[in-house]
């Protein structure tokens, strides 16, 4: 069995793929599971995948597809632009075993791509660490 100290830690900021990144303010443990890219600590996990825009379709038209998409259970839905980025987010409340807060589903919106997000956290004092690293996402157009 797997233990957390058998995962690399990863912190500040951590370039996920060539164009895209996300900031760490603390250590997070990071491991690689069902093709989603998971990084978590005590209290905190997220489940991250990065998409390419294959067909080069707009921001806004991708945005679109993926509020269709959503749960109709979805609230506190949130939707910001920045630095060419185009950002979405909602909670979800999910059946559980557990008493853990709603989590928070994000989208970060690029020109080559985008990246989904979906942060799992323990109690609502989280929220705002869930929702910063949401925001942290950054899309690179570096030059090739």
């Amino acid at each position: 069995m797997s233990r957390a100290e058998d995962f690399p830690l990863v912190e500040g900021h951590y370039r996920m793929t060539s164009d895209w990144s996300i900031f760490l303010p603390e250590a997070f443990h990071r491991r690689i599971e069902e093709g989603s890219l998971v990084l978590w600590r005590l209290g905190i996990t997220t489940w991250i995948n990065v998409w390419g825009n294959d067909n080069d379709d707009n921001a806004e038209k991708r945005l679109s597809r993926i509020q269709a998409d959503r749960s109709s259970d979805a609230f506190n839905e949130i939707r910001e632009e920045e630095a060419g980025l185009l950002r979405y987010a909602y909670r979800l409340r999910e059946d559980a075993t557990d008493e853990r807060a709603a989590a928070l589903y994000g989208f970060a919106i690029g020109v080559g791509g985008h990246v989904q997000i979906a942060v799992y956290f323990d109690t609502e004092n989280s929220l705002l660490v869930a929702e910063g690293l949401w925001r942290s996402l950054k899309e690179h157009r570096d030059a090739a």
